[in-house]
């Protein structure tokens, strides 16, 4: 009755080559097959009762996996918020899934391997000051999440490759400790040539791609910005250069600044395409007890800088 087509038995027309096909499937017969027939299929009801599955909350393997849970990295910020910058001295969070091992879960980044502060299933708080700054590196560098395993078959406590996630990037942004000029000499046109000195607070590869930016930069009350405003002189220069080749690691760099207008700069340096941030004056009030005058350089940039 609850057949979805109706039960039909057709004839069907079929040519000579198309019985010869039929014949040769038949051939030990004491019968010739000349006639044909099309039956539609009837739907017979089973015994057994259909089954549905309970709905999946999760994609984890509940515990019943041969396998241990592999971890997953989804996002790494630091910990005084999802826009701010890494340093050498931050805390950082490491958000994904399954990230807490059993028996232990470390942090692998670059080459080093070390315990985090604190563990739990989607989130791992790591600080990088119980890393030795000179086994860390500016720049883009991969991170891991791994559970290493724990052999006691040889006698003695060993630990061996366990499940590791994915690897991500962490961008280890480097500060500059002191800036420095050297050399300077004067070219034509009022232009200088000067050897600049950087010192940064991690040590540098000889394969790193590092660069100096000089932004100058003129005081609020210089009137250049009035005639900047007129369009009668150009903005203020800003200029890029390649750091001089080193044969080993460091964290002194070296720069030939090149026709470079005498005056004041500000320095950044990028190490892989990570970038050193620059000071801000944060004083409102040039004097802060009275609050009488403000500061007109109040939120400018204003360190590090160099004069040439």
């Amino acid at each position: 009755a609850h057949q979805v087509q109706k039960i039909n038995i057709l004839p069907l027309d079929l040519n000579l080559e198309d019985l010869s096909k039929t014949w040769s499937v038949f051939f030990q017969t004491p019968y010739i097959l000349s006639v044909a027939y099309k039956a539609l299929v009837v739907l017979v009801d089973g015994r057994e009762s259909a089954a549905r599955g309970l709905p999946v909350r999760g994609r984890n393997g509940g515990g019943l996996s041969p396998f241990a849970a592999q971890p997953q990295v989804e996002q790494v910020t630091a910990q005084s918020g999802p826009m701010e910058p890494i340093f050498a001295d931050s805390d950082i969070l490491i958000k994904g899934r399954s990230l807490k091992g059993q028996p232990r879960t470390e942090v692998r980044i670059g080459e080093i391997e070390v315990s985090p502060t604190a563990v739990s299933l989607n989130q791992v708080k790591l600080s990088l000051t119980s890393i030795p700054s000179q086994s860390l590196r500016a720049g883009i560098q991969t991170l891991q999440v791994i559970h290493p395993l724990m052999d006691t078959s040889a006698g003695k406590l060993q630990k061996r490759r366990g499940p590791e996630s994915n690897g991500v990037p962490l961008v280890l942004r480097p500060r500059i400790i002191q800036a420095n000029v050297t050399q300077v000499k004067e070219v034509e046109d009022h232009l200088c040539d000067a050897k600049v000195i950087i010192q940064v607070d991690l040590p540098v590869g000889t394969e790193q791609k590092v660069v100096l930016s000089l932004s100058e930069w003129w005081p609020v009350d210089d009137d250049r910005w009035q005639r900047l405003r007129e369009r009668a002189i150009q903005p203020p220069a800003a200029q890029l250069f390649d750091a001089t080749r080193r044969e080993v690691t460091t964290s002194s760099l070296q720069f030939e600044v090149s026709d470079a207008k005498p005056g004041e700069y500000l320095v950044r340096v990028l190490i892989d395409g990570a970038e050193s941030p620059l000071q801000t004056d944060l004083n409102e009030w040039l004097d802060p007890e009275t609050k009488r005058q403000p500061n007109p350089q109040f939120n400018w940039y204003v360190d590090p800088r160099i004069s040439i």
